[in-house]
């Protein structure tokens, strides 16, 4: 399982108490002593996740799970500001050579989606499964990163489910196509996690 922006590793710790082997990848190495007493197949990589090799500042906020490396994230108006880091980006592709690929990818970045997934075309095989942020409130090229998603994924052969909020419950009895999910979404104007599946 990779964990792409694994923050202070609550998904990873799901996965690691299920057996699995996780690859927790998080630019922030402050963050790293929540990680402390995580078993041994855990992997912490500290670095982001991008379209190609380079480094960039990390937006540092009170509420570390928005740290994020877009500037002016309309997603942390109400966090104070703490600082910006300069942190190592390196490409999914070079992670998946690396690690392997994983069963399951989780995609928690804010806003930095449609980047971390821009290199997937160029693995051998795939993730079966895939979860990341929609959220069809944002406008202009903010909207765009999440449809650049769906049709990144759609084009490599996935279908789609979601599940709204923190409530970790798939909506659609079956996984479906991509135009299907974008109509229920945009039409409830819903927040939510998308799941990509190739199963």
């Amino acid at each position: 399982m990779f964990d792409v922006g694994a923050n202070v590793g609550a998904h990873s710790k799901i996965f690691l108490d299920l057996g699995a082997k996780v690859i927790a990848i998080e630019p922030n190495d402050t963050l790293n002593k929540n990680f402390k007493n995580f078993n041994k197949n855990l992997t912490l990589v500290n670095v982001a996740v991008g379209s190609k090799n380079d480094e960039k500042e990390l937006m540092m906020y009170s509420e570390c799970g928005h740290n994020t490396l877009i500037q002016n994230s309309p997603k942390v108006v109400e966090y104070a500001f703490l600082g910006k880091k300069k942190v190592k980006i390196v490409p999914l592709i070079t992670l998946i050579k690396k690690y392997g690929v994983p069963k399951f990818m989780k995609i928690d970045v804010e806003l930095y989606e449609f980047e971390v997934l821009s290199t997937l075309n160029e693995a051998k095989s795939l993730p079966k499964f895939i979860k990341f942020e929609y959220n069809p409130h944002l406008t202009g090229e903010l909207l765009k990163i999440g449809e650049n998603c769906l049709d990144l994924l759609d084009k490599l052969g996935y279908k789609f489910n979601y599940s709204k909020g923190t409530v970790h419950l798939l909506k659609f009895k079956e996984f479906v196509e991509k135009e299907q999910l974008k109509e229920k979404l945009n039409k409830e104007r819903i927040f939510c996690d998308v799941y990509a599946s190739l199963i």
